[in-house]
């Protein structure tokens, strides 16, 4: 009875343990502005100029860099990802895609032999020629972990100010007009991009931005 009671509360615990966030790091792959997210606690098995890797108690993630192939179709990034997870012996595989900002997403995902999950995610940057390539190993209940990651991706690239300035005439209360200075589209973008940008610096000054 007290061997049961025992099992019961240690079931308990890890489920409440399950429950708690686990705390975020942000990463800066400085060499090509590559921004993203990852649970606190990992240790970092590899980090070359065009591969990362990471591992936790419960989950592996690999990161491969690749330049985008402009004369390669779309579907490409799609089918590719069935080669690789026939290399992993993954069964149960089905494509889909994610949504990220600033990325075209693909996805398989399926079971590895072992009876873990596993999904391998092609984000071609839409405004760069980067492909990140995410695999992601893990046990079924770390999914939404994984999701975070994937969602997390950002490259940050600044442009040169615009300094383009809009002329528009207003009406006064009095019934006269007054020409006013209205910012324009590229102006409020590139404000907001600055704005990031400091905040950025901010950060990675107060060390809460890890450098890979």
């Amino acid at each position: 009875m007290k061997h049961f009671i025992h099992i019961l509360l240690l079931a308990m615990a890890l489920a409440v343990s399950a429950m708690i966030p686990a705390q975020a790091v942000d990463m800066h792959w400085s060499k090509y502005d590559l921004n993203f997210t990852v649970p606190d606690g990992g240790f970092v098995m590899e980090n070359t100029p065009t591969f990362f890797a990471e591992h936790w108690d419960d989950m592996e993630l690999s990161l491969t860099l690749y330049t985008k192939d402009e004369k390669a179709k779309k579907e490409i990034y799609s089918t590719s990802l069935f080669k690789i997870a026939s290399q992993y012996n993954m069964y149960d595989v089905k494509k889909g895609k994610v949504k990220v900002k600033g990325f075209d997403g693909y996805s398989v995902e399926g079971i590895m032999p072992d009876g873990t999950r596993a999904i391998i995610v092609n984000l071609v940057s839409k405004k760069t020629d980067l492909v990140v390539q995410v695999f992601a190993h893990y046990f079924f209940g770390d999914r939404e972990v994984i999701d975070d990651i994937v969602k997390s991706f950002s490259i940050n690239k600044y442009s040169q100010p615009n300094r383009e300035q809009l002329k528009q005439k207003v009406k006064m209360p009095d019934g006269s007009s007054q020409v006013v200075v209205k910012k324009s589209k590229e102006q409020l973008e590139q404000e907001k991009k600055e704005k990031a940008e400091r905040e950025f610096e901010r950060k990675k000054a107060q060390g809460q931005i890890k450098d890979i």
